[in-house]
C-alpha cells in the first residue's frame, strides 16, 4: 500500500490504511489509520486512532497498539506498548511504557512495566492499574465477548457431535489465559529508573486502594518491583 501525505487542517477527518503527515494536525481534526506518521505536532482537541503511530510532538489525543512519540506535550496516550523521548507533560494510559526523559507534569498509568531512562521531575505520580488504561479494558471486552461466543457454538458441537469440539475448547482456554495476563499484570509489575537527575525526587505509587510514597536519591539504576 502507498503511503500518502496529508496536511489536516480544523475539523477535517480522514480514514486511510497508511498516513503521513509533513506539518501539524489542526485542532479538532480526526485521523483512522493502521499505520501513521506525523512528524509535525498534533495539535490540542485533534484526534489520532491507529495500529502503530510515530509522532514527532504530540499534544492532541492518540489511541494506539503501539507508540513512538518525540516529545510529549500535554498529550494524551492511550496504548498497549509506547516508547517515548522526551515527556515535558501530558496523560500516559499504556501496559508497557518506555520514557527517555520524564520532566515535570506527566500522569502515568501502567499495568506491566515502565522504563525511565532520566527522571528530571521532582515529584512524579505513577498509577499501577490495568481498570484505568481504556485500551486493557476494551480489549477484555472483546476477549469477554468471543468467550461467550466460543462457549455457544461448544454447546452446539457437543450437543450436535460436530467434530470442532478440541478446537473450540482450546480456542475458550486461550482467551481465557489472555484474560487471565491482563488481569495479573498489576501483580509483578516491573519499574526501572535508570539515572536520577535530582538530589531528591519524591515518586507516589498508586496500586489500586494503596498508596505508597518512596523518596529517590541521585544516582543510577533503580529498580522497583511492586
Amino acid at each position: 500500500m502507498m503511503e500518502k501525505k496529508f496536511r489536516l487542517e480544523k475539523y477535517e477527518e480522514i480514514n486511510e490504511e497508511i498516513i503521513s503527515i509533513d506539518g501539524y494536525t489542526d485542532e479538532y481534526s480526526i485521523i483512522q489509520a493502521l499505520k501513521l506518521n506525523i512528524d509535525g505536532q498534533t495539535k490540542p482537541s485533534s484526534m489520532q486512532f491507529a495500529r502503530r503511530a510515530t509522532i514527532n510532538e504530540h499534544s492532541g489525543s492518540l489511541r494506539c497498539s503501539e507508540a513512538y512519540i518525540n516529545t510529549l506535550q500535554n498529550g494524551i496516550v492511550n496504548a498497549t506498548k509506547v516508547s517515548i523521548g522526551s515527556s515535558n507533560g501530558g496523560d500516559i494510559y499504556a501496559q508497557n511504557i518506555e520514557i527517555e526523559n520524564l520532566n515535570e507534569n506527566t500522569n502515568i498509568i501502567c499495568a506491566n512495566s515502565l522504563k525511565i531512562t532520566n527522571l528530571n521531575s521532582e515529584n512524579t505520580t505513577i498509577t499501577v492499574d490495568y481498570k484505568q488504561i481504556p485500551i486493557l479494558i476494551s480489549k477484555l471486552e472483546l476477549i469477554e465477548e468471543d468467550i461467550q461466543h466460543l462457549e455457544k457454538k461448544l454447546s452446539d458441537a457437543k450437543q450436535h457431535n460436530i467434530p470442532d469440539i478440541s478446537f473450540l475448547s482450546k480456542s475458550i482456554v486461550r482467551f481465557k489465559n489472555e484474560k487471565k495476563r491482563i488481569i495479573n499484570s498489576t501483580q509483578n509489575t516491573k519499574i526501572e529508573i535508570q539515572n536520577s537527575t535530582k538530589e531528591t525526587n519524591k515518586v507516589v505509587f498508586i496500586l489500586e486502594d494503596t498508596t505508597k510514597t518512596i523518596t529517590i536519591k541521585k544516582g543510577n539504576n533503580i529498580i522497583i518491583s511492586i
